[in-house]
């Protein structure tokens, strides 16, 4: 009977090795992505307090009206903000899909989260791409400098930006899938080692603005899943 019902636990811990390869990469997937929060929250600050007062100005045709002075500068900073951000995040998810892996070898359950958060790390990659073209084309809609345009309005520019917004709804569908595989692997991890706080934190994930606790508390939960294997 406690054969059976420790089968899981014992299947765990069978192999060390494995075992500590994949709580390590977990714990680092989670302090990253305490290091993502750390730069997205300025951003949140800057989106709240400027950027919505400039989009503001733009009427639904991307006219140009008179923007502040300072608009570019901002608009810049956020979004460098956001890739910055973007490089951990990516980290960050591409150790929990290592730590997935590690621990697949010995708990099956994991192969889920291993072969869907890929979508994830997909998704990251588009968006970069993304931002990437926004901070050098970004405004470009709202001039009439670099292509031909009609009552103002930049053609290329924007075709550029609709397919762009268009490929990102795609590997953003794509990648909530992943993401959803992702809190499973969390929570199931948290669960092999009895760890409470790491299973809240696997559900902060997909609530707004709590999701910034949830890398800390997988990051207690591995921190405390590390020692108990190392006590083993």
């Amino acid at each position: 009977m406690d054969e059976n019902t420790n089968s899981g636990n014992s299947g765990m811990r069978s192999d060390s090795k494995v075992g500590d390869r994949g709580i390590s990469s977990i714990k680092r997937g989670a302090f990253l992505g305490i290091i993502e929060v750390i730069l997205v929250i300025p951003g949140y600050f800057i989106d709240l307090i400027y950027l919505h007062d400039i989009t503001g100005m733009i009427d639904a045709n991307f006219y140009p009206v008179k923007l502040p002075a300072n608009a570019f500068i901002i608009y810049d900073i956020f979004i460098i903000l956001t890739l910055l951000s973007f490089i951990p995040y990516l980290l960050s998810i591409i150790n929990y899909r290592n730590g997935f892996r590690d621990i697949m070898a010995v708990d099956k359950s994991f192969s889920g989260p291993y072969s869907f958060s890929k979508y994830i790390i997909i998704f990251l990659f588009v968006m970069i791409i993304a931002m990437l073209f926004l901070l050098l084309n970004g405004f470009s809609v709202f001039h009439i400098t670099i292509a031909p345009t009609v009552h103002g309005f930049n053609i290329d520019a924007a075709i550029v930006m609709i397919v762009l917004a268009f490929i990102v709804l795609i590997f953003s569908i794509m990648s909530l899938i992943g993401f959803v595989y992702l809190i499973i692997g969390l929570f199931r991890f948290s669960e092999i080692y009895n760890q409470g706080i790491g299973k809240v934190g696997a559900i902060l994930y997909i609530i707004p603005f709590a999701d910034i606790l949830a890398p800390i508390f997988i990051y207690i939960s591995a921190s405390r899943a590390e020692k108990s294997e190392k006590l083993e």
